[in-house]
């Protein structure tokens, strides 16, 4: 169910709330959350996306937040936009406050917004002061952790970053990307956790009205789609066909399915220059579940709450087959320069109609800034291809590009796009 905003004049009614009041006043009563104090208040991880009808009766409560173990307590923001956010999406104290300061400072001058431009205006003022500090090298830990210092991320935030298990995710994009990537997904963890909270209120309300019916309400809060362990039964390739793969937050779906689980909007899941093989916003999937599966862990480990999915799309070959796409391989030269040209965003004409191509199928890139620094294409190497832990082989993308990828998607995988759900503890 899509949520229904109120005009912004409406927003000064506790609407900006991460908790629904009438929410609040049940969960205060149950235990699962503490009354607000300093901005904040203390949850319950276990329970904290639950809907209305997962909730339990009394008698079989889990211990209230004032008996957590610190692995099951939480500390949220009591309102979505604030210096509390800006902390909870890592930064230190002392830079939130400066970038709160310049929200309040500048947010008369901004004209009347609804929920998305205000979250992007919210976010505006975090990732204009990351993009500040300039960019590190792909492969240079030191200098990248002396980055994410100076755009004010606090130790944890750093550490979840430069997790070692994952550098050859990391080197995939810079350190200004992931660094607007972390703050974006521990913000939308938080939105999930306010239209949770707001669904089982307007639930609540109509089981109240409803008082004199046996009949229960429907659940709501639901994403699309079948739990993640129901993905691992999946062949890699179904007869006659290509399963492809992506891995991310779950709130970056928003828009993807309509709430009967229809396909709705495949631009919901583009991905946007610079990029390996396109100039324009274009669809990236991997061959390899592993590497999705791997994107998933580690952006569980970055969030601090929400939930990421599993998207699986099934495409048949004989649909493939006549795009005559164009196999991009290391150590060929074809590769190394198409993937050198896309990151410094300049195509040369003799390799233009590479992005004419609804289809390119190719080796994923990492160490991609470093790429882009380089003085020749020639002086790519090894280093720069994402290896597959499982067998150490290169791992291989499908891009859908542009336009023409899209109408692709629409016309002939609508049908065929699954989405599976994943907690951190099933990660």
């Amino acid at each position: 169910m899509a949520e229904a905003y109120p005009s912004p004049a409406d927003t000064m009614a506790g609407y900006e709330d991460v908790f629904h009041p009438l929410d609040a006043v049940e969960r205060e009563l149950d235990g699962s959350i503490s009354p607000p104090r300093a901005g904040t208040r203390k949850v319950n991880k276990r329970r904290l996306n639950k809907s209305s009808e997962d909730y339990p009766e009394p008698t079989d409560l889990a211990l209230a937040v004032g008996e957590l173990s610190p692995d099951d307590l939480l500390i949220i923001p009591e309102v979505l936009f604030s210096v509390q956010t800006y902390e909870y999406c890592g930064f230190t104290s002392a830079v939130a406050g400066r970038l709160w300061d310049l929200y309040q400072k500048n947010k008369d001058e901004f004209p009347e917004f609804d929920n998305s431009d205000h979250r992007n205006y919210f976010l505006s003022f975090a990732f204009a002061f990351i993009d500040e500090v300039p960019e590190p090298s792909a492969f240079q830990d030191q200098d990248w952790n002396g980055a994410l210092q100076t755009m004010g991320f606090d130790s944890r935030t750093q550490d979840a970053i430069m997790l070692e298990e994952f550098t050859d995710l990391r080197c995939t994009e810079s350190a200004n990307y992931w660094a607007k990537d972390t703050v974006d997904i521990r913000l939308g963890g938080l939105e999930e956790v306010k239209r949770v909270s707001w669904e089982r209120a307007q639930h609540a309300d109509r089981r109240m009205q409803r008082a004199e019916c046996e009949e229960r309400p429907s659940v709501v809060s639901r994403i699309p789609g079948m739990a993640i362990e129901t993905a691992k039964d999946a062949k890699q390739n179904a007869p006659g066909s290509t399963l492809l793969w992506k891995g991310l937050a779950q709130h970056r779906t928003a828009g993807l399915f309509t709430p009967g689980n229809i396909v709705q909007d495949f631009r919901a899941i583009v991905s946007n220059p610079p990029s390996d093989f396109s100039l324009s916003g274009s669809y990236y999937w991997a061959v390899d579940k592993e590497i999705a599966m791997r994107y998933i862990k580690w952006a569980s480990k970055k969030m601090v709450i929400g939930e990421c999915v599993l998207l699986r799309l099934e495409v048949a070959n004989n649909l493939i087959e006549p795009l005559q796409a164009p196999v991009l391989q290391y150590p060929s030269n074809l590769w190394k320069q198409h993937i050198y040209s896309c990151r410094r965003q300049h195509v040369p004409k003799e390799l233009r109609y590479l992005l004419s191509k609804t289809l390119l199928i190719g080796h994923i890139g990492t160490g991609t800034t470093a790429i882009a620094n380089l003085r020749d294409w020639r002086d790519i190497d090894v280093r720069h291809t994402l290896r597959r832990k499982s067998d150490n082989g290169i791992a291989t993308q499908y891009v859908f590009s542009g336009l023409d990828g899209l109408d692709f998607l629409i016309e002939h995988c609508s049908g065929s796009l699954a989405m599976y759900r994943s907690g951190d503890q099933e990660l």
